[in-house]
This record gives C-alpha cells, sequence and structure tokens, in this order.
C-alpha cells in the first residue's frame, strides 16, 4: 500500500513538461524571477540513481511487504494512485479509495542532507530518500532545490524530504567547487538559490501538516526561528489560497498545522550515562525551545478547539506552525537506527576481540539497548509514535485531515500561485524588516515630537533646523534599529523639512557681506532699474504661496554711504544683488549734475595658489564709476560735510614734481596736480588720507612713455574717536595741470589670506584718459564675488588698491 512519489530527471526550472497521463503530485517550478507561465511544473525529486546523486534508486532498495501494490510515477508515466486498474469502474468506492482517505503530510528540513535521509528512510522503513549532489558550474540556481515525496497508503501519510544547497555538506561541496568564477557571478547565484530556497520552503509549509527539522547541534539555531517567522508572515499575509478547499475542515485543511514541541536527547555513547544530568539537558533544550518559540509567536496551543466548542478558525496572526526540533544526538541515534539489534549483537559475537569484550562496551551495548527500548516500542520507531500521537489528538478535537485527492489538487494551485507571485520582495519575506518597521514607525512619532516641541521659534534657519532635525534622529537611533531604521530615518527628515518649510523657514539667502536674510521665505520683486534677468525664486510649497509676502532680502545689516557724486549720504540695506550694491544704490538724483564718464564692464581675474591656470570673464555691467567735476581744484562745495572728519575735503598733493623721471625741466610753479583717497566706515565717517602713496616706476622701451604705480590698503582704521570700525577706500581724487596725456587704471587685488602664496582675485577697470585741469573722481565698488560667491574684505593686509598712470610724452625735467 504505499506509493513513492518522485522523477528519474532533476528538470532545470526553466523547462516546461507536463505528464502524459493523471497529473499526481505537482511542485512549482519557480524561479528566482517570477515566471509567467501558467502550467503546474512537476515534482523534482529522485527515485533512482541519477547524475547527481550516489544512492541507490528505491527500485533497487530492499522491497517492503506492501511492494507489489507500490506505484512508481516518473515523468511519461500514467497511473492509477489507488493501484487498482479498474478505478474508473469503482467511483461508488470511494470510501475505500486511499486517494479519498483524509491524508497526513509530514515534512522534513533540516542543514543534514544525510541525517534528512536516514531520518525519512528508517520511517518508512526502506531506502526511498537520497543525499543530494550539487556542483556550481553544473546546475543552475533553479536545480539546488529537489523534493521528494513518499506516499504510504497503509499508514495514509505522505512523507517530504526537502533537499537543497543550504544543507551544511552540500553547500561546502559547492563553495569548495567553484574554481576561476568572478565574485559577481557567485554572489547571484548564491542569490537566486536563497529565493528559490525561500519559496521551497514556502510550499513546504503550507502543503504540511508536521514539518520535522533536523540538524546536528545541540546548540538551537535562531536561523531556523528567524525563518519560520518569514514563512509565517508570508502564509498569513501574502499568499492567496484555492477556494475550494471543503469546509468544516479549514482548520486542518493543508497547511493550517497544530503546535507541537518535543526534544530528543541521545548522549554520545562514549561518554557515561547519567539519567539525571540527561534529562536535565533535554528539560534545557525544550525550554529554550518554547521561549524562542513564543518570543516569535510561533506557538499556540490547542485548547477550545474542536470538542464541545466546536470547530473554529484562527486568526490569522494566530495561525499556529507545527514542527518537532530534533539534536545532533537524535540524529545519531537514527543512524543508530539503521543497523538492527539482532545485526549489532551478531556483529559483537562473530568479533571477539580484546577491545570488544572490554567492560566499557559491554556498557555501551548495555545502553544502546536501553535507548531502543526507550525510545522504540515494537511496532513503531519513535518519529511515527508522535505522529500516531497527533493524529489522535486530532480525532479528540473532532477534527480531520484533507484527502489525498484534494491534497494534491491543493498542491497543483499553490504551485502555479507562487510562481507567479510577487510576494518575495525584500520588504515581505523580512520578518527583522518588518518588526524593525513597526518598532521604528512607534518611535518615529516621538522623535518628531523631540524636533517639534514647544520651544520650536516661530521661524528659524538651516543651523536651528539640523540641529533639532539631529537631536532628533538621535533620539530614533536610541529607542529604534533594525533594517528598516534607515528608511525611516529619510522619512523623519523628509516630515521635519516639511514642518520648517511650512511657514517656518527663514530665507537666509546669503548677500554679499557674508550675511543672510533673516525674513520668513518671501517672493524676490525685481531690482528696479536692472538690466539682469529677473532673480531665481525660492522653492515655495503650493498651499503656502497665497499666504508668501513680496519684499526685498533683508538681513537687518545696514550702512552709511554716499552717491556717485559724493553729495548724498543715505543708509543703504545689506547688499544681496551685485548690481545694486555696485551701481543702483550710487545713483541718486544729485549726481545727475555731474557727467559720468563711459567706461567699460569690470574685468574678474582669479588666480588659485595651486594651479598655474586662472579664470576669468567680464561683469555684465560696469562695477566702478568715473565723474568729472570739471575745471575745479576741490571737490563741489555743495558735498555735506557733515560725514567728514574736522570737515576737510582738502585733497593732498600729487607730488608729480619730485618725480626726476618725469620732469626734463620745472614746472610751473602755479602748477595743480593732487591724487587724494577718500575712506568711508560703515557708520559713514569720511575722511580723506593723509598718508602718501608708495610709488612703483616702471621705464618703458619706449622713452615717450613712463608709467608710475601707486598701491594703498582697500581698509584702514577710522580716526574717529568714538568708531571701531574699518573705513573702506570709496573714492579716488585726481587732478592734473601736465600738458601730456595722463591715462589712468585701476586695480583692486584681494587676497585669500595674509600668507602667501595664496589665492587671488583681481578687479580691474579699462584705462581712461584725464581731462587737463579737471577733478576726477574714481568711485569704487563696495562687495565683491566670483561666480556668485562672495569675496570679503576682512583685514587691511589682505586686500589693495593699485592705481597704474601712464605718462606720454612727458615733459623735460628740470636740472637743477
Amino acid at each position: 500500500m504505499n506509493e513513492t512519489i518522485a522523477t528519474n530527471k532533476v528538470y532545470s526550472l526553466k523547462e516546461r513538461k507536463r505528464t502524459t497521463g493523471t497529473k499526481v503530485v505537482y511542485v512549482p517550478k519557480y524561479s528566482s524571477s517570477s515566471s509567467s507561465s501558467s502550467d503546474p511544473i512537476h515534482i523534482i525529486g529522485t527515485d533512482s540513481v541519477s547524475s547527481n546523486t550516489n544512492t541507490t534508486s528505491s527500485s533497487t532498495a530492499a522491497p517492503n511487504s506492501n511492494n507489489e501494490s507500490s506505484n512508481k510515477i516518473t515523468n511519461n508515466t500514467t497511473i492509477n494512485n489507488s493501484g487498482n486498474s479498474n478505478n474508473n469502474n469503482n467511483n461508488n468506492n470511494n470510501n475505500n479509495d486511499p486517494d479519498f482517505k483524509p491524508t497526513c503530510v509530514i515534512g522534513v528540513i533540516g542543514d543534514s542532507s544525510r541525517g534528512k535521509s536516514l531520518f525519512l528512510n528508517r520511517m518508512v522503513e526502506s531506502s526511498q530518500f537520497h543525499e543530494l549532489n550539487i556542483q556550481f558550474n553544473k546546475h543552475t540556481p533553479e536545480e539546488t532545490i529537489r523534493f521528494e515525496m513518499y506516499h504510504n497508503k497503509e499508514n495514509q501519510n505522505v512523507y517530504i524530504n526537502l533537499n537543497s544547497f543550504n544543507d551544511t555538506k552540500v553547500f561546502t561541496d559547492v563553495w569548495n567547487g567553484i574554481k576561476n568564477v568572478s565574485p559577481y557571478d557567485v554572489e547571484k547565484w548564491l542569490e537566486d538559490s536563497e529565493v528559490v530556497y525561500l519559496k521551497s520552503l514556502l510550499l513546504l509549509f503550507n502543503i504540511c501538516n508536521i514539518v520535522f527539522v533536523i540538524f546536528e547541534s545541540l546548540t538551537l539555531k535562531l536561523e531556523y526561528f528567524n525563518l519560520f517567522k518569514i514563512l509565517k508572515y508570508l502564509k498569513n499575509n501574502h499568499l492567496v489560497l484555492p477556494t475550494s478547499i471543503p469546509e468544516p475542515f479549514s482548520f486542518l485543511s493543508v497547511g493550517k498545522t497544530i503546535p507541537m514541541l518535543q526534544m530528543f536527547l541521545v548522549k554520545d555513547l562514549t561518554e557515561n550515562y547519567e539519567r539525571a544530568s540527561h534529562l536535565k539537558l533535554e528539560e534545557s533544550l525544550k525550554k529554550q525551545a518554547t521561549i524562542l518559540l513564543k518570543h516569535n509567536q510561533l506557538f499556540h496551543t490547542i485548547s477550545g478547539c474542536g470538542g464541545n466548542a466546536g470547530i473554529r478558525k484562527l486568526d490569522a496572526n494566530q495561525q499556529p506552525l507545527f514542527f518537532v526540533e530534533t539534536s545532533k544526538p537524535f540524529v545519531r541515534l537514527i543512524r543508530l537506527y539503521q543497523m538492527s539489534t539482532s545485526a549489532i549483537k551478531a556483529l559483537i559475537s562473530s568479533n571477539k576481540t580484546a577491545s570488544y569484550s572490554s567492560v566499557p562496551f559491554n556498557k555501551q551495548l548495555k545502553y544502546f539497548n536501553q535507548l531502543v527500548g526507550s525510545y522504540e516500542s515494537t511496532s513503531h520507531n519513535v518519529p511515527l509514535l508522535f505522529i500516531k500521537a497527533f493524529k489522535n489528538s486530532m480525532h479528540s478535537l473532532e477534527l480531520e485531515f484533507t484527502s489525498f485527492r484534494v491534497w494534491k489538487e491543493y498542491l497543483e494551485r499553490l504551485s502555479l500561485a507562487l510562481d507567479t507571485s510577487t510576494m518575495f520582495s525584500s520588504f515581505t519575506y523580512s520578518p527583522n524588516l518588518r518588526f524593525s518597521s513597526k518598532t521604528c514607525s512607534m518611535h518615529t512619532k516621538w522623535a518628531l515630537e523631540q524636533y517639534s516641541d514647544t520651544t520650536l521659534p516661530l521661524t528659524y534657519g538651516a543651523k536651528i533646523h539640523q540641529s533639532r532635525l539631529n537631536k532628533a534622529i538621535k533620539y530614533l537611533c536610541l529607542n529604534a534599529n533594525g533594517p528598516a531604521l534607515e528608511t525611516f530615518i529619510q522619512s523623519l527628515r523628509n516630515d521635519c523639512d516639511q514642518i520648517w518649510r511650512r511657514g517656518r523657514k527663514i530665507c537666509e539667502a546669503e548677500s554679499a557681506t557674508g550675511r543672510i536674510c533673516t525674513l520668513k521665505t518671501h517672493i524676490i520683486p525685481p531690482l528696479p532699474g536692472s538690466i539682469l534677468p529677473p532673480p531665481t525664486q525660492p522653492i515655495i510649497p503650493s498651499i503656502m504661496k497665497e499666504h508668501t509676502d513680496e519684499r526685498p532680502h533683508s538681513s537687518g545689516y545696514r550702512t552709511r554711504a554716499t552717491c556717485n557724486c559724493g553729495r548724498t549720504t543715505s543708509i543703504r540695506e545689506d547688499i544681496f544683488e551685485i548690481e545694486f550694491g555696485n551701481l543702483l544704490f550710487y545713483m541718486q538724483p544729485c549726481c545727475l549734475d555731474t557727467p559720468l564718464l563711459k567706461i567699460s564692464n569690470t574685468q574678474l581675474l582669479f588666480h588659485p595658489s595651486k594651479s598655474n591656470s586662472s579664470i576669468q570673464y567680464t561683469t555684465p555691467f560696469p562695477w566702478f564709476s568715473v565723474l568729472d567735476y570739471g575745471a575745479v581744484r576741490k571737490p563741489p562745495a555743495e558735498m555735506e560735510p557733515a560725514f567728514f572728519i574736522n570737515n576737510e575735503l582738502n585733497l593732498q598733493d600729487w607730488e608729480i614734481k619730485k618725480i626726476p623721471t618725469v620732469y626734463s625741466q620745472r614746472p610751473p610753479l602755479d602748477a595743480q596736480n593732487y591724487l587724494s583717497y577718500e575712506y568711508q566706515c560703515p557708520t559713514g565717517h569720511r575722511f580723506i588720507e593723509r598718508k602718501r602713496s608708495k610709488k612703483f616706476f616702471i621705464k618703458h622701451r619706449n622713452p615717450a612713455e613712463i608709467q608710475v604705480f601707486y598701491q594703498r590698503l582697500m581698509l584702514e582704521k577710522c580716526p574717529a574717536s568714538d568708531c571701531n570700525y574699518y573705513s573702506q577706500l570709496s573714492r579716488v581724487y585726481l587732478t592734473t595741470d601736465i600738458d601730456k596725456t595722463v591715462t589712468i587704471k585701476p586695480t583692486i587685488e584681494i587676497y585669500q589670506s595674509e600668507k602667501q602664496p595664496c589665492d587671488v582675485w583681481s578687479y580691474t577697470m579699462d584705462s581712461f584718459a584725464l581731462t587737463k585741469s579737471h577733478l576726477h573722481s574714481i568711485r569704487l565698488p563696495f562687495v565683491f564675488d566670483f561666480e556668485n560667491t562672495p569675496v570679503l574684505l576682512t583685514t587691511p593686509q589682505t586686500s589693495s588698491f593699485i592705481l597704474n598712470v601712464t605718462f606720454t610724452q612727458p615733459p623735460l625735467v628740470d636740472q637743477q
């Protein structure tokens, strides 16, 4: 009454084959990526010698007592599941057909391929199950999984062995066989094999009523419990089950199992046997397993189910998981079962050696007899006893198993569901990710409160925002962890950023002086009189646009400055547009009375200290201004004297007459040549610098042309007694009575630091010619930048003004 369910070939999961007769058992031909095919896939298993195994097939194994009625299912065999050729004519005798009787399905998993086969072969009392052999270069990831199924019709049990590359010895052999393969190919093969293994386990846990876990260790592996959480989560929340399972037995339908735990512990026969320590260790292992089961929500009692209380369904979160944990000693005991007691006694009697007749060996034989007597009855071995007890408990609860026929149909439908399912994303099959998500979700709310507590200002900038965000992230990291943490940290960032941007974020645009706008995020109006494109607007949430003001930037920093002609001194807001700071602000109505010379745009040049190359470009508008006051000796009398320190408006002598290389004869006694520098501090104090400029002389090869360079510091300490600011060079006055042409070319240089070498920025205006006896003024730029990055004047030693004066055809110098 036994039936072997297997094939004699391991199919590639890319193949699509069908049996030519009745479909008896199907296993999904899923791969690491979902397939769109709709036909079921035949079972992957062995019942004979194949290229992948060296074990003896079931056809050559010793037959059992019911071998004559056994049916072997292969690829191209149409069978009669009942073993009766006239089954189609006996539809009224379904009650006697094993296919219609309730069947218990037992699965075996673990990391010992040999241990699983020995365990199952002892239960079925026949060599139906074999080890697995996999080679990396010869097997695809889909071929790393193989099911062996055996239907015992006499006991109404189906036994399933899941072999995979995860078995310890198989994995070791695969790893040792990897040669001349790139790490990427190995990693890809392992990842795909893991996905196939996971799908196979999910299939097994949905078609079995009992699952045995075989591993050769006295340590309970947490990996199994994590794996059980994965399978339970997928099974309860994602797998769409067929709706054809008959009621009212849905509680015990395929895949709905009852929790049951039993620990086996058998000591090594080479050790002295102490019953007390043996039971203590056995109880300790059982407690460990029970705690882990409850901690992972895998353990559930069956009290209250069935009987007088009636059949009730468990909630999705309460669906139980049944398995029996076994340890290495139990596997060792199963191996000893392969030799009967009579065979061992015969071996001992036929080998009367000194070692065999020793006292320790007699103790071991006695101990072995005790084990066999304790764990094995005359008609059942230990695992079968538990299976029988499980069935009896179901009968006492008035619950019933699914028939073998329905089970086969369910297996076929489930194969298709797994083949096309998209449930295997990183989130769905990771219970750690699921648990981490729940923990992070709970603590994210409290972390958000750390950011938006009552001390949160009405408006604040990026520094405060980042400080509070770091505080919230730190709280979340201290109270939650796991693979979902990074995702929730990013979610927390987004939530905090949303709070900040919705009415609390200040503008924080940087001014040319290095300060930031302290207004709430606002719309920037176009600059009146500007020749540049409109300013770039900030990103404002749509729900906030109606409540957003339109106003220019403001940092709250103000200075007092003078217009182009020097007649008007007024308050100037902090400069956020270079065009306003270096051009438009100085164009006051009073300046219309003074001619403004047309000059070219300013040339900007950057010299990096660590490179021989330089960067140069021209501004779209002039940063300098040149005014011609006419034939006057002093600045206009209508200039405001209030801001001049000591009301001093007198200009300094140019001292051209002291330059011996310029003249060949004495200049006229009434010649007027002035070169003076006006400074102004942020409070508006103005003064004419009395110190003489340093002079540098360069004589050209052309005797008719001489160049003279004057250099001044851009910053000087304000001489006002109550002022602690630096004054910045704002204006240069020039006038000359020399008959020859005098050409002026000003340049401003700013250094990165006082130490050399360092980066240098140069701002140069094209040369212009002075009109004889006319007073000219050069209004210098107030703020500087390079490629939209502010360049600041920090100390007097880090900036200078250079005036290049060219004399063409100079007069003769007096020889006296």
